[in-house]
């Protein structure tokens, strides 16, 4: 039978529209914050009593300052470190570091995810309180994926924090909660093994739900039911490997055209009222960027028209591309010095501008090489690609605007 939640997160993994969080549970269960804790009360002698371990999630900083009453919190920084030096990546780590994807949270002290990440070639883009960097999780690049961390990094040698869980010491710390808020927006939230008091103490999920578009955690979690309805969780009907398996690319590291073309993961939408979303124009010098956007588009679900793909031979190009003008809701135009003095572009532009007039047609201009734009599309907003370090930034902003057009001429019918 086919898993719906799993198909809905395969569609926003390929249009990188999802975050997956990592729990302790994933990770060897010695360096968890229930097992440190009893580990911590046993060797200094504590007392502090709680009815089930999962408490440790919530009463962890009560139970550092208790801790520090008798002991340095450099003794037990180190003492959590040596805990976790030996900690390895799990299977599970491995195969989420190679996801093509740009947004993860790691709850715990190990960061064996991290460690992955590293290990797989990628550079990580990391975010806790000595790694604040200003509007860096916007950005989408794959390769320089963004891991936010909910706990202190206990490896250095003085960490700010100690070992305390510091959004909730302190409440000018709640800056990474605003933060992981705008990276989630429009996202879903994907939970891997968590139990109720880890999300709600260390991942603060109370706080996040409101910005994501759905929170789903796999059936390995330790959610209950209660929790489970207060939050709006979803829980999905699939374990962690069952849904790396949906999401990974069917080839290499990267998705390519297979993933969005295999037709068992095809999504058919029966509420259009044009064939492409986009109808993209540009000179064939330029083909191997344009190759890129396009493929890009179509694994963000946008259905494009290019040449090479809708005209055949035998076809009359002016009749075809006419048909595609009609047949399309948005017009991208790739300006370059070399595009602006090709013909066919110059006619393709032309007409999508009447179009536009009419009121049929919105027109989204790349600038990918520095040109004199046409006069007539001077004051319009362009998605900026000459600089390739935004090429992912654009993108996403490219991706929004093609699909609030779709979707505001969807409305006027």
């Amino acid at each position: 039978m086919k898993n719906g939640m799993l198909s809905r997160l395969y569609r926003k993994a390929l249009s990188n529209q999802i975050a997956i969080a990592v729990g302790s549970s994933l990770s060897d269960d010695k360096v968890s914050i229930p097992s440190l804790a009893k580990e911590i009360i046993t060797t200094y002698k504590l007392d502090f009593y709680v009815k089930h371990s999962v408490e440790y999630f919530k009463r962890w900083n009560e139970l550092i300052e208790l801790a520090e009453k008798v002991v340095q919190i450099s003794e037990l920084t180190k003492f959590v470190r040596n805990k976790i030096g030996e900690v390895k990546p799990t299977h599970i780590h491995q195969r989420l570091a190679i996801l093509p994807i740009s947004n993860f949270i790691d709850t715990t002290f190990d960061r064996s995810l991290y460690k992955a990440v590293v290990a797989a070639g990628r550079t990580p883009i990391l975010h806790d309180w000595q790694n604040q960097r200003m509007g860096s999780w916007k950005q989408s690049n794959p390769e320089n994926p963004n891991i936010f961390f909910m706990l202190p990094n206990a490896e250095t040698a003085s960490p700010w924090y100690g070992v305390y869980e510091p959004t909730g010491k302190n409440t000018q710390n709640k800056i990474q909660l605003e933060n992981l808020m705008e990276m989630l927006t429009e996202k879903d939230l994907v939970m891997l093994e968590y139990s109720s008091y880890e999300a709600e103490f260390i991942l603060h999920l109370y706080a996040l739900v409101s910005s994501c578009d759905k929170v789903v955690s796999d059936n390995s979690s330790k959610l209950d039911p209660e929790y489970v309805s207060t939050r709006g969780v979803y829980i999905g009907n699939f374990a962690s490997n069952e849904l790396l398996d949906k999401i990974s690319p069917s080839e290499g590291e990267k998705y390519g055209i297979w993933d969005v073309l295999f037709p068992s993961r095809k999504l058919i939408d029966i509420s259009r009222t044009k064939s492409h979303d986009c109808f993209i124009s540009y000179f064939s010098g330029d083909k191997e960027f344009v190759g890129w956007v396009d493929q890009q588009l179509q694994l963000r679900g946008i259905k494009t028209w290019r040449d090479e793909r809708e005209i055949e031979i035998g076809d009359s190009m002016t009749d075809k591309i006419q048909e595609g003008l009609v047949d399309s809701h948005t017009f991208t135009i790739v300006l370059t010095p070399d595009a602006l003095q090709r013909p066919w572009v110059k006619e393709e532009l032309k007409a999508a501008y009447a179009r536009k007039l009419a009121g049929d047609l919105k027109i989204l201009p790349i600038l990918h090489k520095e040109c004199d734009i046409p006069p007539f599309l001077a004051d319009y907003k362009y998605a900026d690609f000459r600089d390739e370090r935004r090429y992912y930034e654009q993108l996403s902003l490219l991706e929004r605007s093609i699909k609030n057009a779709v979707k505001q001429a969807r409305g006027k019918k």
